[in-house]
């Protein structure tokens, strides 16, 4: 059975209207948006399957029933081909407005608009009877639909922006499994099908079916508003679960914080439920009380406990610039210990054929080889 996906629209096929349509036109949900969200869990049915039906309708993607984790992918080949039909893997950016187009829009609600034919109704009446009564109150109506409206215009203003944050939840690269070789492709270039590798700290590229995992923990507050990670699995489930509820599906910009796990791409671009957000984003009127739905749920550290020691705020750099920190004997204990603790608990590879930039505030490079030796004393001293 061949892979088939829907195509995807690129930012030539959207033209910008002209300055005074969009200024004109409200901020609505569009009736197929909305439709799309309503029969999202019509439209999966992947959570309900089982490995040997995942294999028979996914037949390119070469899927090993006994051992997933032996799965080959597709080939080089057909990933092209799908890529040409379907198109890349990429949203549609929102369209872009001016600070001074919001700002003119947000006059254009009925209600201002009535106050301020009330206010220019008063104004005349103060010219023909000269009563100052009535040019207090034009003053008075024309600052409060000014304040209103800016006060209105900024919080508009923030809310797009974090609809573009989105924009910065999807990776740039990530792993797949093609032709039974373990690579790094851009993000852009996935497929359904594509057998892509889940791991923490990475965020999954697309809308996959888990079909292999360990202890494969996602945090998704972008796409369901949950703030806490939730644990996944592959085994299917009934059809009476919602697809939202039956943690076998990874939905695109999903944070893996633990674990590992494979998956079967089934659904790129704007078929994915990220594309969902992003059109019902755009909406005038939004009520949530979800973490993550309209922030970006992420963490920042403002302070540390370590041997019954409280460290706030930032570590202090002395007198050292930033080029200087290339050793872990430049910080002083806790932070160095801490430091140290970070670079042996993780699972990173080093890449000892390319430089490694490190941004503090500002770049710098370490070149291998000049640094590993004290890097490597440290951490045998402490093995």
């Amino acid at each position: 059975m061949g892979i088939a996906n829907a195509s995807s629209t690129t930012d030539s096929d959207r033209q910008r209207p002209p300055l005074f349509r969009r200024i004109f036109s409200r901020n609505k949900v569009s009736p197929k948006n909305v439709e799309r969200g309503t029969r999202l869990d019509s439209s999966f049915s992947e959570h309900t399957w089982d490995i040997e039906k995942l294999q028979q309708n996914f037949l390119d993607s070469n899927i090993a029933v006994d051992k997933p984790d032996k799965s080959k992918g597709l080939s080089q080949e057909k990933a092209d081909e799908l890529l040409r039909v379907n198109g890349p893997n990429i949203l549609p950016k929102q369209k872009e407005m001016s600070d001074l187009e919001l700002f003119i829009r947000q006059f254009l609600n009925i209600l201002w608009i009535l106050l301020i034919v009330a206010a220019l109704l008063t104004l005349v009446s103060f010219f023909t009877m000269h009563e100052m009564i009535s040019l207090w109150v034009a003053i008075l109506l024309f600052v409060l639909i000014f304040v209103m409206c800016t006060i209105s215009w900024y919080q508009e203003r923030e809310a797009r922006k974090v609809i573009r944050g989105f924009e910065n939840l999807l990776p740039e690269i990530c792993n797949v499994i093609r032709d039974g070789i373990g690579k790094q492709v851009p993000a852009a270039d996935i497929v359904v099908g594509d057998i892509i590798k889940i791991q923490s700290g990475v965020r999954v590229p697309a809308d996959a079916r888990i079909i292999d995992c360990a202890q494969l923990k996602l945090e998704t507050s972008s796409i369901t508003g949950e703030a806490e990670p939730l644990d996944y699995h592959a085994h299917s489930v009934t059809p009476n679960i919602p697809i939202f509820e039956s943690h076998n599906i990874a939905f695109n910009s999903s944070l893996c914080v633990d674990g590992e796990g494979m998956g079967v791409v089934i659904r790129t671009g704007v078929n994915t439920r990220l594309d969902i957000v992003e059109a019902l984003g755009s909406a005038k009127i939004i009520a949530s009380d979800k973490t993550g739905t309209l922030t970006k749920n992420v963490m920042t550290v403002t302070d540390m406990w370590v041997d019954d020691l409280v460290i706030h705020g930032f570590p202090r750099l002395d007198d050292h610039t930033l080029r200087e920190l290339k050793t872990l004997e430049t910080f002083k204990p806790p932070i160095s210990d801490i430091l140290l603790a970070m670079a042996v608990c993780n699972k990173a590879d080093f890449d000892y054929d390319k430089d490694v930039k490190i941004d503090i505030n500002e770049q710098f490079t370490m070149t291998p080889g000049k640094n590993q030796s004290s890097i490597a004393a440290k951490t045998g001293s402490n093995s």
